[in-house]
Parts: structure tokens; C-alpha cells; sequence
């Protein structure tokens, strides 16, 4: 019985990593930004069911009160994934940069088919700590609503 449940626990992961490591990246598209998938095995998206979503983050050249979020969604992705700015010291949200409902130029590079969103901030007040853009989606899935997926970019200090 142990074997059995073995075999099978080494399957899933086995498969699992497959899928991890086939996601698309986006780092080498987000020129200037910091990409969760700068930190992964062949700059793999953050994968679940299909949908792929990377988190980036950038300071603006021109004006250090904003910071950039960059998003990195594929064409499978059923839902508008959402984004947010967050001092990682205290787990506040700084920024809510909305849904993808709501942004405007999203651009598609080549042709891979993965959409690109570059959203800015407004300006903040500097926090003295690190911050990162978390991205995930709003979703019902029977235990009410929740945020899943949770994708986390690198941190800066702002």
C-alpha cells in the first residue's frame, strides 16, 4: 500500500513539474523589470489549470513616488487576473492597480500569444521597506470568494 501511494505521489509530481517548467516567460519581454520568473527553472510562469500568470515590478525613471507593475497572462487565463502593491514588511496593500478588466495597453510580443500589462501607480509615499506586486485572481469556487494564486514579483525598496 505504501509503494502504491509512493509511485503515485512521484507520478504527480513528476507531471507537475512538466507543467511548471513548460509556462511561458515573460522576463525577457518586461525589459527594466524584476520578474518572478527571473528566480525560476527556465523562467517558468506561476502555473495553475492552464492559466499562467508572471509578476513584475519596476521603479519609474522619471518619478520615484510610482512603481510599476508589469503582468505576464497567457491566452488560456478564464478569468482577469488582479494586482496589487504590497509592503512585504507588514503585508499592507500600498496600490491596488485593479483588474485586468479595467487596463488599457496590453501588448502582445512576437508572437506568443501571452499578454503583457504594464500599470502604474499613483504616487506613494515612500515606505523605507521592500515591496512587491502580487498578482492573482477573484474567484468562487464554492467556499466563497477568495485570491487565488498569489503571484509574487521579486522586492524592491521603496
Amino acid at each position: 500500500m505504501i509503494k502504491r501511494i509512493l509511485t503515485t505521489a512521484t507520478a504527480i509530481v513528476t507531471v507537475l513539474a512538466g507543467i511548471v517548467c513548460a509556462a511561458p516567460s515573460a522576463s525577457a519581454q518586461e525589459n527594466g523589470f524584476a520578474c518572478r520568473s527571473d528566480n525560476t527553472p527556465n523562467h517558468s510562469w506561476a502555473n495553475w489549470s492552464s492559466n499562467n500568470l508572471d509578476s513584475c515590478i519596476a521603479y519609474d525613471a522619471n518619478d520615484p513616488s510610482v512603481i510599476w507593475a508589469g503582468v505576464g497572462v497567457n491566452n488560456y487565463f478564464t478569468t482577469d487576473p488582479c494586482a496589487q502593491l504590497v509592503d512585504a514588511s507588514t503585508g499592507r496593500w500600498l496600490y491596488d492597480y485593479g483588474c485586468a478588466d479595467k487596463w488599457t495597453g496590453s501588448w502582445v510580443p512576437g508572437s506568443s500569444g501571452n499578454h503583457y500589462f504594464n500599470i502604474r501607480s499613483a504616487d506613494l509615499g515612500k515606505t523605507g521597506h521592500p515591496v512587491y506586486v502580487q498578482v492573482g485572481f477573484w474567484a468562487n469556487f464554492g467556499s466563497g470568494l477568495q485570491y487565488y494564486m498569489n503571484v509574487q514579483s521579486p522586492t524592491l525598496w521603496f
